[in-house]
Order: C-alpha cells, then sequence, then structure tokens
C-alpha cells in the first residue's frame, strides 16, 4: 500500500485549488485547501502536520512569496513549492533563496505536478527517516 501523505493547497482560484486537489488525491494525497496565504497560517498552525504546501504567488491578504517565507521557517517543515505565471529570474532567486523546494511556472500539468510532488515528499521522508536512524 502507498504512503499517504498531507497537502495544503493555496490558490485564491477555486478551480485550480480543485484540480491540484484532484490530481494530487490520485497521487495518494489527503488534500486541505486555503484560498490566500493568511488562512493557509491559520490551518498550519491548527493542523498536526502536513507534508506539503503548494502555494500560488499572486494572492490576496498574504501572497505566496510571504507564504513561502513564513512556511520555511517552521520546525519540521513542510516541502514548499510556489506556482507562478511571472517569469521572472530575481523571484525565482528570491523564492528559492527563501527556502522553497521548487517553482513551477503557469500553465501547469497538474497530473505532472502531482507526479513532482510525491517525488519531492517521498524523497524528504527518506532523507528524514535516513537522518534519524544515523542519529540513534
Amino acid at each position: 500500500m502507498t504512503q499517504e501523505f498531507r497537502a495544503l493547497i493555496v490558490d485564491d482560484e477555486a478551480a485550480v485549488r480543485d484540480l491540484t486537489s484532484r490530481a494530487l488525491s490520485r497521487r495518494g494525497f489527503v488534500c486541505s485547501v486555503a484560498q490566500d496565504g493568511r488562512e493557509a497560517l491559520d490551518l498550519l498552525a491548527q493542523q498536526a502536520r502536513f507534508d506539503v504546501v503548494i502555494s500560488d504567488f499572486r494572492m490576496p491578504n498574504l501572497n505566496g512569496h510571504r507564504l513561502v517565507m513564513d512556511v520555511c521557517r517552521l520546525p519540521d517543515r513542510p516541502v514548499v513549492i510556489l506556482v507562478t505565471g511571472v517569469i521572472d529570474p530575481a523571484l525565482v532567486g528570491s523564492v528559492l533563496n527563501s527556502g522553497a523546494d521548487d517553482i513551477l511556472f503557469k500553465p501547469i500539468d497538474y497530473d505532472v505536478l502531482a507526479v513532482k510532488v510525491r517525488h519531492l515528499v517521498e524523497t524528504r521522508e527518506r532523507e528524514s527517516q535516513y537522518a534519524n536512524s544515523t542519529i540513534q
């Protein structure tokens, strides 16, 4: 049986949240959604643990770049992926320097996104298990 992971999808467009959620669900993720960065931070504070946070860049209230910076400061932080239609090398550098694991550009192929996300989360899980086994 495939391990079940938890994903938080953050986007101000309901259709994008739905498409992303459906694609990830087919890959074994349990998905929660937020419509902006503030709602996402509230869910992160309430939820025991997410394995991945996927966020849009441009959103009201708290944009994706700020959310990435906040999430990357969390202890035992999830994999963090920013999705954007803004193709700007300075933005890419800033987001990756903030700790994001990846940045993806629109338009998105949601099936490819789901495969990539699953791979990133499984890799993080293996690295974590290895680190814990070498400490003992």
